[in-house]
């Protein structure tokens, strides 16, 4: 519950504090950290949520992979999918070296959590799209390490987002249809 009040704008930054503290007092596990390390990115704020994005694409060799896995999921807020979207040059920029550098484990918790597709829009598909051009496009002597890997998870991506495209469509139809009734 503690985690989903923090990626809310609706209760006061000092009372979410007070409200930690109380768990901390009930608490001792590695739970506590990990719940911390998630509350602080869920954190609804623009430069919380960046510092976030840019702190696993930057920092992560010195965080353990639970703490990149909590940084992950506190950031990937469907409430704050309006927040996110602003975000999504800097996932693209990144990504590539990311998957290209990073273990599997890490790269796969980066690349679902922070790719930009909770609004699924037009927008979002054509940006992998395009990605997904650029790295068919490479040369076998420009490929790198995480190449097809990547080339993997953005036609998941690719298909995910048509997926829920077609889906939203078929609702609006359907809510359509039957408001007319």
């Amino acid at each position: 519950m503690l985690r989903k009040l923090f990626a809310t704008n609706h209760v006061p930054k000092e009372q979410l504090k007070e409200f930690f503290e109380q768990l901390a007092k009930l608490d001792s596990s590695d739970m506590l950290g990990r719940t911390k390390v998630y509350c602080e990115a869920a954190s609804p704020n623009q430069d919380s949520k960046l510092e976030t994005l840019l702190t696993v694409f930057t920092q992560s060799d010195s965080l353990s992979l639970q703490d990149v896995q909590e940084k992950c999921r506190g950031f990937c807020q469907f409430e704050q999918r309006e927040l996110l979207a602003t975000m999504s040059d800097e996932f693209f920029d990144r990504i590539e070296d990311f998957v290209d550098t990073k273990a599997w484990s890490l790269a796969r918790y980066a690349y679902h959590f922070l790719a930009p597709g909770l609004k699924a829009t037009q927008e979002e598909l054509d940006r992998f799209k395009a990605l997904l051009a650029r790295l068919e496009g490479y040369s076998e002597h420009e490929r790198k390490e995480g190449t097809f890997r990547l080339i993997k998870w953005v036609k998941d991506s690719i298909k995910d987002l048509s997926d829920k495209r077609a889906g939203r469509e078929l609702s609006r139809a359907w809510e359509a249809s039957v408001s007319q009734q």
